[in-house]
């Protein structure tokens, strides 16, 4: 996954459209859609250039 898709899912997880879809819509519990976006922002925060982003 490059870095620029790595942004647009952090800021996905992070949208209010998304937890009011998951807690108001879904029923999910605040604490569940946190560990969740935990999760989500810790996989993004381990994407690195692929190989079109890299300085040769």
């Amino acid at each position: 996954m490059d870095v620029d898709t790595c942004v647009d899912v952090g800021l996905a997880l992070l949208s209010p459209e998304m937890f009011t879809l998951l807690v108001d819509d879904r029923a999910w519990t605040p604490e569940k859609y946190e560990g969740w976006v935990v999760e989500g922002l810790a996989a993004a925060a381990r994407c690195g250039p692929d190989e079109n982003d890299r300085i040769s």
